[in-house]
């Protein structure tokens, strides 16, 4: 079954002190891109929120929310498991309906992106490299001391940078269902190029340098 008119391509935002896995991150933020189809135009909207230190977290909980509300949309999201224990572990999460939807306990579809090699499931920037789309690279390290800082500025460009490869990976699985999946992630892909191009974000810009054509 392929998805509604409207997806949101929803990616966290995390940091980590320093911990060896991923087991550390520590959520202080989100990205999204929603789809919309409508009378065969296709419109683009890609937004952040990253909270400031000591801004109560109850503020990303109600922004991702807001932004996976949509009772009409797919949501779609890499590796949604490894998402959902992050986010849950922000005060009042038990309370989230976002976190509750990215977790496929509400009424939204979801498209549960995953990719695996020997080891078992790899991170969204492994499965970016392999898949060689662009994605966030800025080292953990120098995350955590920008955001420590209330740098935000490349967070938010790496986070749009990830919903972006989000939205590109949701495509490429739309492309995979069927034949008229191939025919729809065509249109997708052929709208994309034209926002990517019309688009003057540093994100946007990543992505264009390293499109490739959808097959067919």
């Amino acid at each position: 079954m392929l998805p509604s008119h409207t997806i949101t391509a929803f990616t966290p935002v995390t940091i980590n002190a320093g911990h060896s896995t991923a087991d550390g991150d520590i959520a202080v933020g989100a990205a999204a891109l929603t789809v919309k189809v409508v009378a065969r135009k296709v419109s683009f909207d890609l937004s952040t929120f990253i909270l400031r230190p000591h801004h109560p977290p109850q503020e990303l909980l109600a922004w991702i929310d807001e932004r996976t509300g949509d009772d009409q949309a797919t949501l779609s999201t890499y590796w949604p498991k490894r998402v959902v224990k992050a986010l849950s572990q922000l005060p009042d999460a038990a309370y989230s309906s976002g976190i509750r939807n990215l977790a496929g306990r509400g009424s939204q579809p979801i498209i549960r992106l995953q990719v695996q090699d020997m080891t078992g499931f790899i991170s969204l920037q492994k499965a970016c490299a392999y898949a060689e789309i662009a994605c966030g690279s800025t080292p953990a390290a120098e995350r955590f001391a920008a955001w420590v800082k209330g740098d935000m500025d490349q967070i938010i460009v790496d986070a749009e940078i990830d919903a972006i490869a989000t939205w590109r990976m949701t495509v490429a699985a739309i492309e995979r269902k069927s034949r008229l999946g191939r025919e729809l992630a065509r249109v997708l892909h052929r709208h994309l190029v034209h926002w990517l191009r019309d688009t003057d974000r540093a994100s946007t810009r990543a992505h264009e340098r390293n499109l490739t054509p959808i097959a067919g």
